[in-house]
Parts: C-alpha cells; structure tokens; sequence
C-alpha cells in the first residue's frame, strides 16, 4: 500500500496535469504498466505521465528500468509526442539536478529527447522535475489558446 507521502505526491502531479488541460484519466498502459498519473488531452492528443516518489531515487536500477517502460510506451504510441509531458515528485529538492539528469537519460534513450526540462521547489523538502516534449513550451501554449478562445 502506498504510503501518505506517495499519495501527497501523486496529488500533486494529478493537479499539475489538470491544469495543463490533460482531462481524461488513464488508468494503465496497453501493456498493463501504470505510472502514477497518467492522463490524456484529447485537444492535443498528448499524454502526461508522472511518477511520484516518496523513497526511491534517481540512481535506484528498478526506478530507471521502471520509467524507461514508461517513456518507451510514449514514444511507440499514438500519443502526440510534441504534446506531452512527463513529471517526477519527488522527496528531497535536493535531488533536483540527479532527477532532471535521470529525466534527460530516459528522454534520450526513448527518442524523445526534444524536450524543455523544468524543475521547481515545492516547498521545504519537495521538489518536482518535468519535461515538456517536443517543440518548447508547445503545450502550454496551445492550452493557452485554447484558453483565449474561450475568454
């Protein structure tokens, strides 16, 4: 069973997803795997996939191996790559630069390595990375027209 801190952390990425306008919830992969979030904004066709992690860290083999099956599945999908976004919470912000360098592996191992790596303190301890795939910032903004339209 997942811990308190896993679940905070997985609330954090659903919110953060949400706000990026990934609507629809997904509860696995095709091939049975489940990320943590994993939603869909059927106005892109793009895909967030987060994980959450409240003990594990960058150099774990089972969290790379883990992440990897993730970011192969992304880029063999239909899913709009220069949509979508992938996310790691994680426990301890100072683990920001091994995260973003952990993220920025997968990326390039999958084919996916055009991307704009984010990384932000949530608070005192929590710390979350993400890469926003393909052309920089294309989802932001096309959220943000989307958003214009409607105003």
């Amino acid at each position: 069973m997942p811990s308190t801190e896993h679940q905070d952390r997985v609330c954090i990425l659903e919110e953060l997803a949400r706000l990026m306008d990934f609507s629809f919830h997904l509860s696995n992969l095709p091939d049975g795997s489940r990320p943590d979030v994993c939603r869909f904004d059927p106005a892109t066709n793009g895909i967030f996939m987060g994980e959450a992690k409240a003990t594990e860290a960058p150099q774990c083999r089972a969290t790379r191996m883990r992440f990897l099956n993730y970011l192969r599945w992304l880029a063999e999908s239909r899913a709009a790559s220069t949509s979508s976004v992938c996310a790691i919470c994680f426990s301890d912000h100072k683990q920001t630069t091994p995260w973003k360098v952990f993220l920025t592996i997968g990326l390039k191992a999958t084919n996916l390595a055009n991307a704009d790596i984010h990384a932000r303190r949530l608070d005192a301890d929590l710390g979350i990375v993400w890469a926003t795939l393909g052309k920089a910032g294309n989802h932001v903004k096309q959220s943000e027209r989307r958003s214009s339209k409607a105003s």
